[in-house]
């Protein structure tokens, strides 16, 4: 498998040797072969300050003693990898230098070939990595990491019994952590709550206490499932269990800041929400922030944190668009940034997200498709089910949205408010 199969840009140095052509009045000598120059190495990664990350001081000191051994980028890359997912930050960036010099260091790494794949399924490449973790699962026939990023791409791409059938094949091969918490995932899509927390308690059950930072993601995805029924309690328990493995692990901060919100804490959830962005910044996350500044009538807050937003929407356009199209702003706007995360990802988020923005812009046929498509996996979210409410309103269908918001509230009391309030509204008025 060749390098650029898997997407990653490498810096290789070409072999020096004759150039040009021979002149004609004598013969050319023949060349002198000269070794190619060792790459260099992983300048960026390896000048990080590390002092208060020991996993990474120890991956940089591993990495300078041995400069040719794969598993040395591999330790390095996997500890950058580890904190972007907690923190953020330049991260990835950093894994991006030691993986690409690691490539045109070392030969037969796979290993560090599966980090590349990871990275794509950051960069939303996700057909590059279901092409290149179908050819790891060759490489790795033991390991269902490979399996893992399958599912995960296909997920993304709205390929749902693709990525089942990969997340069955992963738990075939080992039955941990990851493999459990998809599972719970995919149940949860299907609309099977009880389902779905069991495979988590069961992922849970396989952690270990070395690997800290899956088990706090693995409770916090517990917890955001119990938060989309309204049941704070519970959500608040697995984000505090989460902080508890992980100090200040920004997904865990989100949890417990929209748990604060959803019983009424606005300013205890804004607090929260505002150190999760401080480790690591997301537009999504930034705007919950102005949600609540917003109800709490902060609007010089809540104008300075959409436009941080705002200027996030090219790489990062869903949770935009979302916002945009749920609140009635910029609808045009909304509708361009849902397209553009169509394009990447067909996923029922994003669907959702395209109804949402064709009810703004006035396309009451297309909104119905994309609803129909959002919900076609029966989930069972209330918000999903309110989104349905308003594009029944847009249909002029008052009895079908009195109906879905009515089982919208009754599932999650405090669902959108705003949007709550908005369609109560119209149907009062219809």
């Amino acid at each position: 498998m060749t390098k650029t199969t898997i997407g990653v840009t490498l810096s290789l140095l070409a072999a020096l040797g004759g150039c040009g052509e021979p002149q004609a009045a004598s013969p050319r000598p023949a060349p002198v072969e000269r070794a190619a120059p060792a790459p260099q190495l992983p300048d960026l990664a390896l000048g990080f300050d590390a002092a208060n990350a020991p996993e990474i001081a120890a991956a940089q000191a591993q990495l300078k003693a041995e400069p040719d051994h794969p598993q040395s980028y591999v330790a390095l890359a996997t500890a950058f990898l580890r904190a972007a997912r907690s923190e953020g930050g330049a991260n990835r960036a950093y894994a991006r230098d030691v993986i690409e010099v690691g490539l045109a260091r070392t030969t037969d790494a796979p290993r560090l070939r599966l980090l590349a794949a990871m990275l794509l399924l950051d960069d939303h490449r996700f057909e590059q990595v279901i092409a290149a973790a179908n050819e790891l699962a060759v490489d790795l026939p033991y390991d269902p990491t490979p399996r893992l990023l399958v599912g995960d791409a296909s997920l993304e791409l709205g390929r749902y019994e693709a990525a089942e059938k990969a997340y069955e094949a992963a738990i075939d091969l080992r039955p941990d952590l990851r493999s459990y918490n998809r599972i719970g995932y995919m149940r949860w899509l299907y609309g099977d709550f009880d389902g779905a927390v069991e495979a988590l308690e069961y992922a849970l059950d396989a952690g270990s206490a070395r690997d800290p930072e899956s088990m706090a993601w693995c409770f916090t995805d517990l917890g955001a499932m119990y938060l989309r029924r309204g049941e704070a309690v519970p959500a608040k328990k697995a984000a505090a269990r989460a902080l508890e493995l992980v100090p200040d692990y920004a997904p865990a901060l989100v949890l417990a800041g929209r748990a604060a919100a959803e019983v009424g804490d606005l300013a205890g959830g804004r607090e929260l929400l505002a150190r999760a962005a401080e480790r690591s910044a997301s537009a999504e996350t930034i705007l919950r922030i102005v949600e609540l500044d917003r109800a709490m009538e902060d609007t010089a807050q809540a104008r300075s944190g959409l436009h941080d937003a705002l200027a996030m929407a090219e790489h990062d356009p869903r949770p935009v668009a979302h916002f945009l199209a749920r609140r009635g702003e910029q609808p045009m706007y909304a509708l361009q940034l849902a397209e553009q995360e169509l394009e990447a990802r067909q996923n029922i988020w994003s669907w959702d997200t395209l109804a949402l923005a064709s009810v703004r812009a006035g396309d009451t046929k297309r909104a119905r498709d994309a609803i129909d498509k959002a919900r076609s996996l029966g989930t069972q979210d209330a918000e999903l089910t309110l989104h349905a409410a308003l594009v029944e309103m847009s249909e002029g269908d008052t009895n079908s949205a009195r109906a879905h918001l009515e089982e919208a509230v009754a599932a999650r009391p405090n669902v959108d408010p705003v949007l709550v309030a908005e369609i109560r509204g119209q149907l009062g008025a219809s």
